[in-house]
């Protein structure tokens, strides 16, 4: 049986490789210089282009790679939209939603191992149910808060609330991306999506 570690690196080595073999054969340059490929991920937290970028996988099948670190994924679709960027590590929705707007994208691959974490400083915390009345930084406009909002209320019948709630739901307090370490270590919230 396959680890979830080792799932991820087949995962990302099957995506470089479709990416290389499109750009080294579909888009060869007859001036010799490597292809550059223009890839956008939200800054903060680890992204599969971290990896990419540095395991030099792409000089590994023929392309450079530059990445470029957006705030927000709007702003990841914004620059996908325009131009400005070749590939995207986003959330299927939001892949979905381009589609419904007639932006022309191929989905290379699904990224759906779960690599999300629920983290605390506080050593009395050690499980969701001590996360009850408590603040969490999240980004609420994310999928991954959506599903963590989504399986706690299933797995373990508590509320998450982003208005306040009462002392038996999960407060989240709004973070951006690059915030939400250092909200952390702060002491802002007691942990973080």
């Amino acid at each position: 049986m396959v680890d979830k570690r080792t799932f991820a690196i087949l995962a990302l080595v099957a995506i470089v490789a479709i990416i290389g073999v499109w750009l080294v054969w579909g888009h060869q340059s007859v001036s010799g210089e490597k292809p550059v490929i223009r890839a956008g991920t939200l800054l903060g937290g680890i992204s599969t282009l971290d990896v990419m970028e540095s395991e030099k996988l792409g000089e590994e099948y023929g392309f450079a790679l530059k990445v470029y670190r957006f705030h927000k994924t709007p702003e990841i679709l914004a620059a996908l939209e325009r131009g400005d960027i070749d590939v995207a590590v986003i959330p299927a929705e939001m892949a979905a939603k381009l589609l419904e707007k007639g932006v022309r994208l191929k989905i290379i691959a699904a990224d759906m191992y779960q690599n999300q974490a629920v983290l605390s400083m506080d050593p009395t915390i050690k499980s969701i149910g001590d996360l009850v009345g408590r603040r969490v930084g999240a980004v609420v406009a994310s999928g991954t808060y959506r599903m963590f909002k989504a399986y706690v209320k299933l797995a373990y019948g508590v509320e998450v609330s982003e208005s306040g709630g009462s002392q038996k739901s999960i407060h989240v307090v709004n973070l951006e991306p690059g915030a939400m370490v250092s909200a952390l270590e702060r002491g802002d919230v007691d942990a973080i999506v």
